[in-house]
């Protein structure tokens, strides 16, 4: 299995039953020639062990792949298979927010904005787990503004916990 087939497999499995450990395991066998693909891996593994799932399936996937972070991911040269349990799982755990609401969140033009700061931090050389981790602590700590916040009826909520909840309405 080579790094390509390797990834699509990956991304078949997110649509199964197939526990998380167990695709790792898979993955970790299929890429062990690959030094580059091992450090992804194992920096991939480490972000999606959360408490909020430990399948991949649990994870809806996105509704329109042509919009949201999906894209901008996919248009950076990232993929969006692997960014999108990293910045589903990190905004779950950070913001309380359901999974329902994170995903409609990250398929808005809101979710866009946030890829984009994301891959700016990537750009940096950060890995893509910490990209997502700076992006959610930048926009975790901005307040929202006093118009939002008006118009929304928001009590004093971070700015992507205000946002997340605004894209629900």
């Amino acid at each position: 299995m080579n790094k390509d087939q390797a990834i699509r497999w990956l991304i078949d499995q997110r649509k199964t039953e197939v526990p998380l450990q167990e695709v790792v395991h898979r993955l970790k066998v299929a890429l062990s020639f690959d030094p580059q693909a091992m450090a992804l891996l194992h920096q991939i593994t480490a972000e999606v062990k959360t408490p909020c799932g430990s399948r991949m399936q649990d994870l809806p996937p996105p509704r329109n792949p042509s919009r949201g972070f999906w894209r901008v991911t996919a248009q950076a040269g990232i993929e969006s298979a692997m960014a999108w349990p990293i910045a589903m799982h990190t905004l779950i755990a950070t913001t309380g927010e359901p999974v329902h609401a994170v995903r409609v969140f990250l398929d808005s033009r809101m979710g866009e904005q946030f890829a984009r700061a994301t891959m700016a931090h990537a750009r940096v050389g950060v890995g893509l787990g910490r990209a997502v981790r700076l992006a959610t602590e930048d926009w975790m700590a901005r307040p929202m503004d006093e118009i939002a916040r008006l118009v929304y009826r928001l009590d004093d909520v971070p700015f992507l916990v205000g946002w997340i909840r605004i894209m629900q309405r």
